[in-house]
């Protein structure tokens, strides 16, 4: 994996975190996000997927006073600020654990509760941090910072897509500006999904997830989003059909860079249980992969068996993990080595 270079460093400098054991500083920077256009006669919307590469600061980094193993309470010798319930966002940042996410449900000056169990075989010692979660609102920004085309209630909008891969349901998300419908039922200024006017702005982008925007404008948008690199790894719930991920990599990678070789289930060629992914370029045409055993495992293109371990996988951009016939796994996305 390529280090980090000084341009994405950016004018935002370095950032610090709190700690109750040190202090540190992490990178932080921006990624210009390009999200293809409709064209007349042609498709009356294009599809683009992108994720927050970047994510939010910090807020908490310890590590636990026991094990947490079979518990979904992790405790510390103090120093635990106040979080924010269901926003934030607990991962273990060390270890062969590393990357396991879960959300905060609670906690005081001792403790953190999570929604989730921990993993089994937890030392005492499991080194944690905590930030917010990146959602709709910290990702696309607070007045509609892409430019999106907004909901009317009358004409096309551009829409965001999340999927939740458990239940296979996708939510639309549009921005909307109450005055603009002169109609006080509906947010003035927000983001809110579309099916039934409920405000969208917190709505959770989980770590390692990718979103749709489905866009209806004739024009190319491009925007940028800021944030933190993250350099530790990320967990990845995939599940059986289609699964919509990102990249952590701040500075883009290829597949290979991206851990799919060991961590997707093999093509042969004729079984069709097997995991494949799939990018959708900007003329709307998608290319399927799959990892293959070919006397050691490699990624081929599955129209024309072309070896694709270096296939580019840009920063801020996303694609779709399809599933077939095998049921849910996790898979480690790696986060950004930070060098000279």
């Amino acid at each position: 994996m390529k280090p980090i270079q000084s341009a994405i460093i950016a004018a935002a400098a370095l950032m610090g975190y709190a700690s109750a054991q040190t202090a540190t500083t992490v990178p932080v920077g921006y990624i210009t996000h390009t999200i293809a256009p409709s064209v007349t006669g042609q498709y009356a919307s294009a599809d683009t997927y992108i994720s927050p590469s970047l994510t939010e600061p910090i807020k908490f980094a310890a590590q636990s006073t026991s094990s947490p193993s079979g518990s979904a309470i992790i405790e510390f010798t103090g120093s635990v600020p106040a979080l924010t319930p269901n926003l934030d966002v607990l991962e273990i940042t060390e270890g062969p654990n590393e990357g396991w996410w879960s959300t905060v449900v609670s906690s005081d000056a001792d403790s953190i509760t999570v929604l989730d169990a921990f993993p089994a075989s937890l030392p005492a010692n499991t080194k944690i941090s905590v930030r917010r979660h990146t959602t709709v609102l910290s990702f696309l920004g607070n007045d509609n910072n892409p430019g999106f085309i907004p909901f009317d209630g009358v004409n096309p909008n551009d829409e965001i897509q999340l999927l939740n891969a458990e239940s296979q349901v996708a939510l639309s998300i549009g921005w909307i500006s109450g005055p603009d419908l002169d109609d006080p039922a509906f947010p003035d200024g927000a983001w809110f999904e579309t099916s039934n006017s409920v405000v969208a702005n917190d709505f959770i982008i989980e770590p390692g997830q990718s979103v749709l925007i489905r866009s209806v404008g004739e024009n190319q948008i491009t925007f940028t989003s800021t944030g933190t690199v993250k350099t530790t790894d990320t967990q990845v719930d995939i599940y059986p059909n289609y699964n919509w991920i990102g990249t952590q990599l701040a500075v883009g990678g290829t597949f290979q860079q991206m851990g799919f070789i060991n961590s997707f289930n093999v093509w042969d060629g004729e079984n069709p249980n097997y995991d494949s992914i799939q990018l959708v370029r900007a003329d709307q045409t998608a290319s399927e992969f799959a990892v293959y055993d070919d006397n050691g495992l490699v990624i081929l293109q599955t129209s024309d068996s072309e070896p694709s371990n270096d296939e580019p996988f840009s920063e801020g951009t996303g694609a779709v993990v399809v599933r077939t016939g095998l049921p849910e796994s996790i898979i480690t996305i790696p986060g950004t080595i930070v060098g000279n």
